[in-house]
This record gives C-alpha cells, sequence and structure tokens, in this order.
C-alpha cells in the first residue's frame, strides 16, 4: 500500500483535479442552461448551482494546496486546505441535497413532507461533519507546523482520525440509503409514472450506487490516513456526486432531442397558447383532440375521459404560463379512480382537478 500511496504524484492529483472537476461543472452548466430554457428551474437546480461554484473552489484550492511556493507564509497552504476540505464535503451534501429535491418534485401530499424532512436531515448531518471537522482539525495543530523543506512535495494535510472518518461512514451509510432506495420506492410505488420518468429513476439509482462506493472508500480513507490516496479519491468522490445528479436532467434532454426515442416514450411536444394534441394509448384506446387554454401556475392538472369510462387518463401540464413561448408536454397516465357516472361510449369529458403547487413533477 505505501508504494501505492508514493506513486500518487503530484502532477496525477492536479490533472485529475482539473479534469474530473471542469467535466462535472460543464456538466451542471449545461443542465441550468436547459431548465433556464424550459422554465423549469426549482430548488434541486439552485443546489446543483452550489455545487457548480463548490466544484470551481475546491478544483482551485487543490491547484494551490498542491503548488504553493515555499516563500509564501505556511499559513497561506493552512487556510488552502481548510477552503478545498470544506468544499469538499460542502459539494457532496449539496449533491445529495439536489437528489432529494428531484425526489420532492415528483411526489405531492404526505410522502412529499417526509421526503422534505429528510432534505433537512441531511442539511444537519452537512453541517455535523463541517463542524466535527473544525473541532478536530483546531484541537491537533500539529499539522499546521512549518513544513520540512527535506521532504519534496509534501502536503499539508489534517489527520482527522477514527472520530471522523467514523461520522463519515455513518453519515454516507444513512443519507446513501436513503438516496439509493427512495427513487425505487417512487418506481414501484407511483402507478402514474410515464416509461421515461422510470428510466431516469432507475439511472438515479445506478448512479448513486457508484457514489456510495467512492464514499465508503473515502471514508476508510480517512480513518486509516493515507495521505494522497485519500486526497485522490476524495476529488473523484466529488466530481462523481456532482455528475449524478446532473445524469437525470441530461438524459432526459437527450430523450426530448431526438425524435426516435421521443416516439418510443410517446413524448409530445405541444405549445402553450391553446395547447393541442392527439394521442394514442393503447391501454385506453385512442383519445380524440383536446384543446386546453388559459392555464394559470405550475402544476395545474386537468381530467379527460377516453372513449371506455372505465379507464380515465390525466394530462398534467409540466410548465408554468409563459406567453406561449416554449415547448410543453402532457404526462399521459393511467388512472385507477373509479368513474362515478359512465359516459356514452366514444365520448369526451374534461374535468379541472385541484392545483398543485411546489414544482411540475416531471421533475427529472
Amino acid at each position: 500500500m505505501a508504494s501505492t500511496i508514493e506513486s500518487v504524484s503530484f502532477s496525477c492529483l492536479q490533472i485529475t483535479a482539473s479534469l474530473l472537476l471542469s467535466l462535472a461543472t460543464l456538466f451542471t452548466g449545461c443542465r441550468l442552461y436547459d431548465r433556464q430554457d424550459t422554465r423549469r428551474l426549482w430548488w434541486d437546480d439552485f443546489w446543483a448551482l452550489v455545487g457548480m461554484v463548490l466544484c470551481i473552489l475546491l478544483m482551485v484550492s487543490i491547484d494551490l494546496l498542491l503548488d504553493i511556493p515555499e516563500t509564501h507564509s505556511h499559513a497561506l497552504p493552512v487556510v488552502t486546505y481548510y477552503i478545498a476540505t470544506f468544499a469538499h464535503h460542502s459539494l457532496i451534501w449539496s449533491s445529495r441535497l439536489s437528489i432529494i429535491f428531484t425526489l420532492i418534485r415528483l411526489q405531492y401530499g404526505v410522502i412529499r413532507a417526509i421526503f422534505g424532512g429528510i432534505g433537512g436531515l441531511l442539511g444537519l448531518m452537512w453541517l455535523a461533519t463541517v463542524v466535527q471537522i473544525t473541532w478536530v482539525c483546531q484541537a491537533n495543530r500539529s499539522w499546521q507546523q512549518e513544513p520540512n523543506h527535506e521532504e519534496p512535495q509534501s502536503i499539508v494535510q489534517c489527520p482527522q482520525g477514527l472520530s471522523v472518518g467514523v461520522t463519515l461512514l455513518v453519515a454516507t451509510i444513512l443519507s446513501d440509503v436513503i438516496l439509493v432506495f427512495a427513487p425505487l420506492y417512487i418506481v414501484f410505488k407511483s402507478r402514474h409514472l410515464r416509461p421515461i420518468d422510470r428510466v431516469r429513476l432507475y439511472a438515479m439509482f445506478s448512479t448513486t450506487l457508484l457514489a456510495t462506493a467512492l464514499s465508503l472508500a473515502h471514508a476508510q480513507l480517512v480513518i486509516s490516513g493515507k495521505g494522497r490516496l485519500e486526497l485522490l479519491i476524495g476529488i473523484i468522490q466529488a466530481a462523481t456526486a456532482q455528475t449524478v445528479v446532473n445524469i437525470p436532467v441530461l438524459f432526459s434532454f437527450c430523450l426530448r432531442t431526438s425524435g426516435s426515442i421521443r416516439k418510443q416514450f410517446n413524448l409530445s411536444p405541444l405549445t402553450t397558447t391553446g395547447i393541442s394534441a392527439i394521442t394514442e394509448d393503447s391501454q385506453t384506446g385512442s383519445l380524440t383532440q383536446t384543446r386546453v387554454s388559459g392555464y394559470a401556475g405550475n402544476g395545474m392538472g386537468h381530467t379527460f375521459k377516453a372513449d371506455r369510462p372505465t379507464a380515465p387518463i390525466r394530462c398534467s401540464i409540466d410548465n408554468p404560463w409563459d406567453g406561449g413561448n416554449t415547448r410543453t408536454v402532457f404526462t399521459i397516465f393511467n388512472s385507477e379512480d373509479e368513474v362515478d357516472e359512465p359516459e356514452p361510449e366514444g365520448s369526451l369529458q374534461q374535468h379541472e382537478m385541484p392545483s398543485r403547487a411546489g414544482g411540475d413533477r416531471s421533475g427529472v
């Protein structure tokens, strides 16, 4: 293991940080541009933006930490180390908050409130982690002493030790178990999800598994104090965490821009001024042309009955009213609600549903 640690050179750390964190920043920028362009910015995008800023801060601080001239005051690498450490852990937790808010916007009612409470719990764990690292590193200031210049390429690094490592391990297990299985819960419990939404949630589930594995590896290295290897895995962990939050959104963008895939998932682009759509559904029969106009606010829904009254379908408008300047999409799914008074065969009837505040439910 010692040879492995020594083989992690400064150039390897700098190249890894610059490449992976730059890619994570680029992916986040593309995500935010797409959300702004489709008028679907929400709190999950805010936390993604926070993560992007932290990506840049982490990349700059690592580059400074590895390339500080000996002529500078020793206080500079100490301050730089603190900035890099806080940026790293804050980036991890902001990415987790972005994921949980992505799940929140897909839900409503009790489940939405539960996910909101989970978001608050993640915020408390974030705060506890940062406070403990500060306490441990300030209590033991031996690492802040003047470095031994006879040892080339030495890194100013706080030995966080067993207590911090155990805290990171417990926090990682608690938070990532939630973030791994919450998408699966939504997939299996929500009957209204379109195939595309299920694919997005499965993508979130699989990529979160990778981030979890890296988090566990980093916590183990913190406990054992592996120096440069700990720093390398921490860089990969941070970049992966920030990339994971963008994969479902970028995947959605690819689906919308691909005509053949859009047909496969029944995604129909519509205009917001007098929405008009003709949709074929294999389970409910054909839905004749219908128009919706003058709707206001996010998440307003309407129920449309197909030609078989026992199989109504609901069409939820994703985007808020914006003067007809952007495209929107109908989310069409089966409803298990019983119909009190069956309509004559072949009829089409519209019923307005209560407006649901809090962002569109297409979410990912």
